[in-house]
């Protein structure tokens, strides 16, 4: 989102300094889940400011967060919260990290390998980054957090510029195709070739693939004629504060 004024992204960087001292920061959970099971396969969380009866989205305050250099408190709360919420759970947890958090707090990872092992999340906690993140995200620190059960996912795969060098950059076992190659998959025979041979080449790396912007049967009985079980949206569920 592009805010109008500076004034503008003052009261919203306001709004966010007022909602990390609150603690009003809070995730919403959206499944994925395996069409062939009907199992849920994670959850994701996304983050929200809950206030009184007010939910401001994220469209709204991370541009704030990141002009205002806050990303870190926000990244780090979520995943408290989320990983919290999801520990009972037989199912694995993504949490989407933004790229200006790893620059702000340098010992990030150290943060996300203590709340994952307070939790008894190792093994079941991943975290999802943008094509932006892979100048950021060293091998060192790779290695470091696989040691301790946490991976990385590759989000919006096809957005903006992402290109094959992402994949030989972050070793991630999980990519998520973008979802502006998914919502039009049954109607549009180019979107359809494209994400039924870039999942074959994910799967030929060894990597699984997400659908994003499942919204109806159409689209979900497309995804699984090309191979793509694993599907997120709003055929199967809304993000919800509950699990």
């Amino acid at each position: 989102m592009q805010y109008s004024n500076y004034r503008m992204v003052h009261e919203i960087i306001k709004t966010v300094v007022y909602a990390i001292r609150a603690k009003r920061f809070v995730p919403v959970f959206q499944p994925v889940y395996n069409a062939e099971t009907g199992e849920i396969f994670a959850y994701e969380a996304l983050a929200r400011i809950v206030d009184k009866n007010t939910i401001i989205y994220p469209d709204m305050f991370m541009p704030a967060a990141e002009w205002g250099g806050l990303t870190h408190y926000v990244d780090t709360m979520i995943l408290q919260r989320a990983c919290e919420a999801v520990k009972d759970k037989n199912a694995r947890l993504f949490v989407n990290v933004h790229p200006e958090t790893f620059k702000q707090r340098t010992d990030f990872p150290e943060i996300v390998m203590s709340i994952a092992q307070a939790t008894n999340m190792q093994g079941r906690l991943y975290l999802e980054i943008t094509e932006k993140s892979k100048f950021i995200v060293d091998k060192d620190m790779e290695r470091k957090l696989n040691d301790n059960g946490i991976f990385f996912i590759i989000d919006d795969f096809g957005a903006d510029f992402s290109n094959l060098s992402y994949l030989k950059s972050v070793n991630a076992p999980i990519v998520k195709i973008d979802g502006e190659f998914i919502k039009n998959i049954h109607t549009d025979e180019r979107d359809k070739f494209i994400v039924k041979h870039l999942a074959g080449l994910f799967n030929t790396l060894g990597k699984e693939v997400i659908a994003e912007f499942v919204e109806n049967k159409h689209i979900r009985d497309t995804l699984m004629e090309i191979g793509i079980n694993l599907h997120q949206g709003y055929y199967y569920s809304k993000p919800s504060f509950n699990i």
